[in-house]
């Protein structure tokens, strides 16, 4: 969803469109690996990336089981971009 709202609305950040996604489905947890996809194609110069990941942390921030459940379904690489944002 985010990568559709961000082709329709070009001049959309990345905020505004991750803010979008979250209102509608206030669980989202983007997928990095097509975020990134995405992120090349439209020309967003990593502020999709970005975004995506502010959405971890917060989704991390109120939902404490999520990194356990991510890691175990294989989306480590996720919350580790998390915790490194965090950390920075």
């Amino acid at each position: 969803m985010a990568l559709i709202l961000a082709q329709a609305c070009p001049d959309a950040t990345g905020a505004a469109i991750f803010a979008k996604v979250l209102q509608l489905r206030p669980r989202a947890w983007p997928n990095l690996r097509i975020i990134e996809f995405g992120d090349a194609l439209l020309g967003r110069d990593g502020t999709l990336i970005a975004a995506a990941v502010e959405v971890y942390c917060r989704q991390l921030a109120d939902r404490h089981y999520v990194e356990e459940a991510m890691r175990g379904g294989g989306r480590g690489r996720e919350v580790d971009a998390a915790m490194n944002r965090r950390s920075a």
